[in-house]
């Protein structure tokens, strides 16, 4: 084929691959309110959103109580016999460098829709009620909430045509699972009757205000729950490689507890729209109405076939499977996965036995090795054009970047191929083609064995594109003229738009701040586009052309600032109460503040000083000075231990009645032992002069602290109190451009001071 013909046709098969991935990223349309009762709707859903996300409602705000009431009334309106579980829950952050505990007390909503059997083993479905600070949450997770509420009804109108449920279906929405999964951590710790009870886990969660929902995670030995999963759901994302790389990340939801505790079960979320992510924009209004019916059809679709089956999923072998473009779900157990591999190696081998005479051992190993240090080399300089891009946490300037996700992932995405196709070329000759070909092959295969050699549910990752890539070398081997073109460009697309539906689920999840991964898609897609890309000088420079493209629209989106009511940028300025050094102002954690953020803070009089608070890890910007209000005494109490050897020391700290939430930063001279937090062991304090961190939610009256100490010694405590009130007298902040949003502790009231206890 000549070099024309050969790059239109290389130019059709990505713009087709690109399509169909696109279609498959597509989420269905709503479904209305006059809907059958007996299907979910994401118009009755989205009533039931609208009331409970409203405002934000964080663990331990009026807001909180308020959600929760109504939920509580929705969960006696569809049908369930719900109850208030309260708890106190404490737990340490693994990922902190410096000791952390968080806490909080919660409440948890639970009720049951009775089945016909009710001594069979239930079927729980849970989301959590809480949002972040400052976010309404309406996707994070009052989605979740309302699928769950939705779920049941629809469930209840089934269960009236077919006479009843087999099983029970109980109903668990947690509280405090943004401060640290504390609500489900409280219950399933709790020794409740319900969890002798509880067969199977099906959760509901969000990140972003959009995306097809993806059932990402899967309880352990999960062969005979797939089964049933793929025969009930047939538009969905999921995949075991999806799973297991779950299994070591940091992410967690109230699934990781469930799981933990030996539940088995699905856990659902969409991921899209990922600006919206804990953010004052993730309204109802925002949310994409789309996703929320994709969550409910999944979840009614496993919760009706789980809660209506003769007995539910054992415990098997862990499967293999990946959604099919988004969707039926493909399944086989662990040792077809050999088989898999096996069919793409005979294919293979058809090819080049067929063009063995082109194909020398030497030629191949280099293939391998150049294809296998393309990638390298590619996903070196992804990663620090990230690092150049500044992907960090969700943070304001992050928020920049997914405000512009498209060109983001545009732009990522033509360098990407660009370098692939100009490096692929380089050392390149027509004559070492299949020798170079076959090397590629056998690279990507090398990495699929190893994969189902150790991890095998990601083996599915390199499996399907080697069974593509295999065939797409038997066509090219057999098959000549406008057939064999047209074969190849067939399977070609085909193995392109399944990688561009994997790049784009993996791109969603962890590509903005790990683009590298787009490198091993390029790894997987080489094989299988090979025979459209052509040799020589003219091929590099195309794909240089390519990749500078690329980069070209990653610069615009570093330069471009994309604020707009729609996406606006964060601001930050809060009321500060420092009992210690008696200041009172505005204060403002911003790096650098914006001409809103310093009018705001320039009109409580004086220059914004750069300056530290106690708990504070940085400064902040500080002026005014304004009326110090009335605040709570601490009290610190202590008892000697009866054998002498040391005293048993409680310091009782008090919370201001608005109080949200307390931050401790405690620091002691010497060791302690048997540290507890409102009675939890806690690890904190263990060092001597080494400072630790508390975040306590839904303070109530106060905090307890007690520990086992030496004869003498000093306590320091520094506290914080976020009250989400404004301090009475104090002129209100100026109103926000509507190019820009509260962020972090914006117009909440911030409360310090500084204590050291002795004994």
């Amino acid at each position: 084929m000549k070099t024309g013909g050969r790059a239109a046709l290389l130019v059709a098969c990505l713009a087709a691959a690109g399509l169909w991935a696109l279609s498959a990223s597509r989420t269905p349309a709503p479904v209305t309110t006059d809907a059958p009762a007996a299907v979910f709707s994401a118009g009755r859903a989205m009533s039931d959103i609208r009331a409970f996300a409203a405002r934000p409602h964080p663990t331990g705000s009026a807001e909180a109580v308020r959600v929760r009431d109504a939920i509580f009334a929705r969960m006696q309106a569809v049908g369930l016999e719900p109850r208030r579980f309260e708890g106190v829950a404490v737990e340490a952050q693994p990922w902190s460098r410096t000791p952390l505990v968080v806490g909080a007390r919660v409440e948890d909503l639970v009720g049951v829709l009775p089945g016909a059997d009710r001594s069979a083993p239930a079927v729980l479905l849970m989301a959590h009620s809480d949002s972040v600070p400052g976010s309404p949450g309406a996707a994070d997770d009052i989605t979740g909430v309302a699928s769950v509420l939705e779920t049941v009804r629809a469930l209840r109108a089934q269960a009236g045509l077919k006479g009843g449920l087999k099983r029970d279906v109980a109903v668990l929405i947690t509280d405090g699972e943004e401060a640290g999964l504390l609500g489900a951590r409280t219950f399933f710790a709790s020794g409740d009757p319900l969890l002798k009870h509880i067969g199977f886990v099906v959760d509901l969660e969000a990140r972003g205000g959009g995306g097809r929902v993806a059932m990402f995670e899967t309880g352990a030995n999960n062969g005979a729950a797939m089964r049933v999963f793929a025969s009930a759901v047939h538009n969905t994302n999921a995949n075991s490689l999806m799973s297991e790389v779950y299994k070591y990340m940091p992410n967690s939801t109230d699934f990781t507890v469930s799981k933990k505790a030996g539940y088995p079960g699905f856990n659902f979320a969409f991921i899209g729209q990922e600006f919206d992510y804990h953010s004052p924009s993730s309204t109802p209004e925002a949310l994409d109405q789309g996703s929320v019916q994709h969550m409910g059809d999944q979840a009614l679709a496993v919760t009706g076939a789980l809660a209506w089956a003769d007995a539910l999923p054992a415990k098997s072998g862990d499967a293999i499977y990946s959604d099919v473009m988004g969707g039926p779900v493909l399944g086989y157990p662990v040792w077809a996965g050999w088989l898999v591999i096996a069919a793409a190696a005979a294919l293979a081998g058809v090819a080049i036995m067929r063009k063995r005479s082109e194909i020398s051992l030497g030629g191949a190993l280099m293939g391998g090795l150049w294809a296998l240090g393309t990638a390298f080399a590619v996903g070196v300089l992804l990663h620090f054009v990230g690092i150049g891009l500044q992907a960090g946490d969700f943070g304001p300037h992050y928020r920049s970047l997914l405000a512009q996700y498209p060109l983001v992932f545009a732009g990522f995405g033509l360098l990407t191929a660009g370098l692939f196709i100009a490096l692929t070329v380089a050392l390149s000759r027509p004559e070492r083609r299949w020798s170079r070909w076959t090397g590629t092959f056998g690279a990507v295969a090398v990495l699929t064995v190893a994969l189902q050699v150790l991890l095998p549910p990601m083996a599915v990752l390199g499996a399907w594109p080697l069974l593509v890539a295999g065939a797409v070398m038997a066509a090219s081997a057999l098959l000549e003229g406008w057939v064999g073109a047209v074969v190849v460009a067939v399977l070609a697309v085909a193995g392109l738009a399944h990688l561009g539906h994997l790049a784009d689920q993996t791109f969603s999840a962890v590509g903005v701040t790990t683009p590298e991964l787009l490198a091993l898609i390029g790894l997987l897609a080489l094989p299988v586009v090979r025979p459209l890309i052509g040799e020589g000088r003219g091929w590099a420079l195309g794909g240089l052309a390519v990749a500078v493209a690329g980069g070209g629209v990653l610069a615009f989106v570093a330069l471009h600032d994309p604020a707009n009511p729609r996406h606006p940028r964060g601001e930050q300025v809060f009321a500060v109460q420092d009992r210690n050094s008696g200041r009172a102002g505005l204060a403002s954690g911003s790096d650098v503040l914006s001409s809103w953020a310093a009018s705001a803070l320039a009109a409580t009089g004086g220059k914004p000083n750069h300056t530290a608070l106690p708990t504070m890890t940085g400064n902040v910007w500080l002026a005014g000075a304004l009326a110090l209000q009335p605040d709570v005494e601490w009290t610190a109490l202590k008892s000697v231990a009866p054998e002498g050897a040391g005293v048993a020391v409680k310091v009782i700290l008090p919370a201001r009645a608005d109080a949200r939430e307390v931050r401790l930063r405690l620091r002691s001279a010497q060791p302690l032992t048997d540290v507890r937090l409102e009675g939890h062991l806690a690890p904190l304090l263990t060092r001597a002069n080494e400072w630790s961190f508390v975040r306590f939610s839904a303070p109530g009256s106060g905090v307890t602290l007690s520990f086992n100490a030496p004869s003498h010694g000093t306590l320091e405590v520094e506290r914080a109190e976020v009250a989400d009130s404004w301090p009475a007298g104090w002129p209100p902040l100026p109103r926000l451009p509507a190019t820009s949003m509260p962020w972090g502790l914006s117009h909440t009231t911030v409360t310090t001071d500084v204590q050291k206890f002795d004994w």
